[in-house]
């Protein structure tokens, strides 16, 4: 994974998960500053069938270092290099974030 990714304020981002693990993973857990991410009551973010982290619209909010852990029936693979997100890109509306 790069270092630092950009992503535009208000607009679909995506941070993609560049692992390997063999068996292929069944799952992929993705943690946000060490702490695990709740993405079933996240509203604007989501896991691709591709294991990509996407997010609707990207706010300040979502700055941060990021990682992504495959599983697989056998085990866990090894945790990603992290990822530091920056958001740019003017507030579209005045009273939002």
């Amino acid at each position: 994974m790069p270092e630092r990714l950009y992503l535009p304020r208000g607009l679909l981002g995506r941070i993609d998960c560049l692992v390997e693990a063999n068996p292929p993973p069944t799952v992929i857990v993705w943690s946000k500053d060490g702490r695990l991410m709740d993405l079933e009551n996240a509203r604007h973010i989501r896991v691709s069938r591709h294991w990509s982290l996407l997010i609707k619209p990207v706010s300040v909010l979502d700055e941060g270092k990021y990682t992504c852990t495959p599983y697989s029936p056998l085990a866990p693979g090894d945790t990603s290099s992290a990822v530091e997100v920056f958001v740019r890109g003017k507030r579209r509306f005045p009273f939002t974030e």
